[in-house]
């Protein structure tokens, strides 16, 4: 029998696992897919690398540590260095930060003489970047690259739970620039970075050596952690749900229904993830840089595009460019259930338009839709959380880990793993 059953094979969960594992434990993953990594998978098509989840990472020194672990940093690409971004605003592209117009600018600048919010508790982001920034600076740089890792809507999400560093300095020194300036060389400068056969590598890595079931998918949970999945009975000492939110509340409903209750309240934003192939010679010049977002202003449909083959080698055959478009989001939502056709020619017209492409320039490679792409950090998240937490304080040998908790990138994901499995690890010492 297993001392601990992780259900889920997604980031987190492979990472708990592993952790688990290098404690001299017997994890057992259950995954209802065939495949490991969850959203995050590599394939190559017609010589396109293509990703249908995250495209990059931005390696922290922890997740550095996993990924060593797992054997494959020796197989990590990083992007050039100083690669621009950009932003298409004012039927332009620009190049960040320099998107605001002098007004806009100035009013950016006038942060640091903004008083500092008195009133307790959490506020949107865009109440935040409003008032600390100004309107423009929210709306053409803050909106933007929120719309680029959550595809949520600003005025939804909490500066707690998305940006909790900002909340702090602006608590511990009166302005954002007074704080960046405090913790100037205190944080490490780290790069963009990927796997030279897609961030595929990783998780493959991560499932390297681990116990795992696929097609395997957990049906029901009973107390003293006995789970029903495939046509088995599986039992341990401690079980760790890393699943999405809602497949976890469905697993909990008939142990704790308040506990189920709540983390059936996570909502999701719907994606859909276009890969575009171009001849690299329709381009008006060389792609460069990470690659544009477009603000809700612009009135485009494409959230943002990543420049994949500027960004890494391989990605694309010889004489061509792999572009990644992104539609849907919390503020578009209908995209994902919209036809083939029309998502096509939404994303040609709006990279045209933005690129300077002649007509018919791109063809589509791939479509992929998520309905439950990317969980929301909803104002009052971390009160949220902290409940979540209360409410499993009393459920000895059940755990919880995903990217709905403490941050939606990879490295976080990972990283809630870890620390999820070292409490497991002390349980399962303390029970022995």
């Amino acid at each position: 029998m297993p001392d601990v059953i992780v259900v889920g094979a997604g980031v987190s969960g492979l990472a708990c696992a592993r952790g688990v594992r290098q404690a001299g434990l017997e994890p057992l993953v259950l995954e209802a897919d065939a495949r490991p990594g969850g959203v995050v998978s590599s394939e190559r098509v017609e010589g396109y690398l293509l990703e249908s989840g995250p495209n990059t990472i931005l390696p922290t020194p922890e997740s550095m540590a996993m990924i060593a672990a797992a054997g494959v940093s020796d197989q990590m690409i990083t992007a050039p260095p100083g690669a621009p971004r950009f932003v298409y605003a004012g039927g332009r592209l620009r190049r960040v930060p320099w998107v605001l117009s002098p007004s806009g600018t100035l009013r950016a600048l006038a942060e640091p003489f903004i008083r500092r919010r008195r009133e307790p508790g959490d506020e949107s982001l865009a109440a935040f970047f409003e008032r600390r920034f100004g309107r423009e600076a929210h709306a053409r740089l803050a909106a933007p690259f929120v719309t680029g890792i959550y595809a949520g809507d600003t005025r939804e999400l909490g500066i707690q739970g998305v940006f909790p560093r900002l909340a702090r300095m602006e608590a511990d020194f009166g302005s954002v620039a007074a704080g960046m300036v405090r913790g100037r060389g205190k944080r490490e400068r780290r790069r963009l970075a990927s796997f030279r056969d897609g961030m595929g590598t990783l998780v493959r890595g991560l499932a390297r050596g681990l116990d795992i079931r696929f097609d395997t998918a957990a049906r029901t949970l009973a107390p003293g952690w006995r789970l029903e999945a495939g046509a088995e009975t599986f039992g341990a000492a401690a079980v760790v749900l890393a699943t999405p939110a809602p497949a976890a509340a469905r697993l909990l409903r008939t142990v704790d229904s308040d506990l189920a209750g709540h983390l059936g309240a996570v909502c999701y934003a719907p994606i859909v993830v276009a890969s575009l192939g171009v001849a690299a010679d329709e381009f008006p010049k060389p792609l460069e840089g990470f690659g544009f977002l477009v603000p809700r202003e612009a009135g485009l449909k494409v959230l943002g595009t990543l420049f994949n083959s500027a960004l890494f080698p391989g990605r694309a055959p010889e004489g061509q460019a792999l572009l990644t478009s992104f539609l849907g989001g919390r503020l578009s939502p209908e995209a994902v259930d919209e036809p083939d056709d029309r998502l096509w020619a939404a994303v040609r017209s709006d990279v045209e338009c933005v690129l300077g492409l002649g007509a018919g320039a791109g063809r589509g490679i791939r479509l992929t839709r998520y309905r439950r792409a990317i969980p929301q950090y909803r104002v009052g998240h971390t009160v949220w959380r902290s409940r979540l937490r209360a409410g499993l304080a009393g459920m000895n040998g059940l755990f919880l880990t995903g990217n709905y908790l403490d941050g939606v990138s990879v490295p976080a994901a990972m990283e809630h793993g870890a620390r999820t499995a070292e409490a497991v690890i002390q349980y399962i010492r303390r029970i022995s």
